[in-house]
């Protein structure tokens, strides 16, 4: 208890988190930080300087234990950097959060993640797509990420919610009733889920507008990659987007209309190489690598026990197959075939070009 309030004492110095990370790396540790009476005398130095008045560790330890007990009144975990819940690819991003205000299950924070973005004044068609994209990629076992705006957030979760796996809500107000209201029942559904609500921020904290991009690093820092259904040019989703690849994320986008002016933003992001999305298998295939190390199937066929009796390796055999001909001749529903191919592919032992499959031999 005692190295959590000081964790949370650390968040309420009046520093940004890059200076509260180097006054960790300095001291290296948070309860020596506050025993540490040089940097304690830097700490001083840097804030008469900006003529900032620096709370006393009285009033820190107070304004910590209020921001603890809120929390736990209204059933929200504090997350700090040192845990082993903590997501370990958040840490590889240039300004990560000191510590996370988590609701619901904190595991589903470090599996296999994506984030989905998009405009708030969806198109119908941009919804439907995006509700498509993320139910399909939550069967596979991938999680859904996004920040639960209206629009395209509001369709990804809701698709990942009728998937087989959880969804994240990534929130840039604190721990409370979510942003938009209208969204409150949203999230309820995620938590009955399995899945979680994520903020940075504490409870009772302003809700203002530089809050939002300081959100969405967060959403493309907790995922392998970054998908934007539908954006403006001059969109939040953009932001993202360059903050995923700027934190070595890949980036997928879905070309629209070119009378669409939300299809812009996307159009601009195809250009400067994201990968062009026509299918929820486009994104599989992109990030197989990455989805190896979270999927049980050993890479090889002839390490991966009973991949190799699949009956689908006997239509694949003769000849490779779109997935409306493996339907016809298999006889599975479509959501049996996509879980068998999903886990045929991230086992290696078979393959997907074009939207076609074939036998890895």
């Amino acid at each position: 208890m005692s190295e959590l309030l000081s964790w949370l004492q650390l968040t309420q110095l009046p520093i940004s988190r890059r200076q509260q990370h180097k006054l960790l790396e300095r001291s290296g540790s948070v309860t020596g930080l506050f025993n540490d009476v040089e940097t304690l005398a830097q700490l001083q130095y840097h804030c008469d300087k900006r003529g900032i008045e620096l709370p006393t560790k009285g009033e820190l330890y107070e304004r910590a234990q209020a921001l603890h007990e809120r929390c736990a009144l209204l059933g929200w975990s504090i997350l700090t950097s040192d845990m082993s819940e903590f997501p370990e690819r958040l840490l590889d991003i240039p300004d990560p959060p000191v510590v996370l205000f988590v609701k619901g299950r904190s595991t589903v924070l470090s599996g296999p993640q994506l984030a989905i973005v998009g405009s708030r004044k969806a198109s119908p068609l941009g919804a439907k797509v995006a509700h498509r994209c993320a139910k399909h990629l939550s069967d596979w076992g991938v999680s859904i990420v996004s920040g639960l705006a209206k629009g395209i957030d509001t369709a990804a979760h809701q698709g990942a919610l009728e998937g087989g796996s959880p969804t994240l809500a990534v929130l840039a107000n604190g721990p409370g009733p979510v942003y938009p209201r209208a969204n409150q029942q949203l999230a309820e559904q995620i938590l009955e889920q399995g899945g979680a609500l994520i903020t940075e921020n504490p409870p009772g904290c302003k809700l203002e507008p530089w809050r939002f991009p300081e959100r969405n690093r967060l959403i493309s820092g907790l995922t392998l990659g970054t998908l934007v259904v539908e954006a403006g040019l001059k969109s939040g989703s953009l932001v993202t987007a360059n903050l995923a690849a700027s934190q070595g994320r890949e980036v997928f986008a879905i070309p629209g209309a070119l009378s669409n002016p939300e299809a812009r933003g996307c159009h601009q992001l195809i250009k400067q190489g994201a990968v062009l999305v026509e299918s929820p298998e486009d994104i599989l295939s992109a990030l197989h690598r990455e989805l190896r190390e979270f999927c049980p199937v050993k890479v090889q066929p002839d390490l991966a026990p009973g991949l190799g009796d699949s009956p689908l390796l006997r239509f694949l055999g003769a000849s490779d197959m779109t997935l409306e001909e493996l339907l016809d001749v298999s006889g599975l529903s479509v959501r049996q075939l996509q879980i068998e191919l999903a886990q045929l592919e991230l086992g290696g032992v078979i393959v997907r070009r074009s939207g076609r499959y074939f036998r890895n031999n």
